[in-house]
């Protein structure tokens, strides 16, 4: 995802003017940048709206930064996950993997 401003209602603006659009084949998983708690809501939102949008054909989850491990053990945990979506998994850092066994 695009740097969004760090105002909340400017980061919301800024998204929503120029939304993702889901792909004909295949699930949509959106990578945030880390932000502020006052960014949860607006979020969540979006990507609730898109995942209800995009159903039952695809998919719509996020994710809130994370490493390229992180990343990997999430993506992994949702292509075996079909019923998964309108979700935002927020990474820190912390092993992805341990926190799903």
């Amino acid at each position: 995802m695009e740097s969004l401003p760090a105002d909340p209602q400017a980061a919301a603006a800024a998204f929503y003017a120029n939304p993702p659009t889901t792909p004909d084949a295949g699930d949509l998983v959106l990578v945030f940048p880390p932000a502020g708690t006052a960014h949860k809501d607006w979020r969540l939102a979006a990507v609730r709206d898109l995942a209800r949008d995009a159903a039952p054909a695809a998919r719509v989850n996020a994710v809130i930064d994370g490493d390229a491990a992180a990343l990997a053990t999430v993506l992994a945990y949702l292509a075996d996950a079909p019923g998964v979506t309108g979700q935002i998994f927020e990474l820190d850092g912390n092993s992805a993997q341990a926190s799903l066994d």
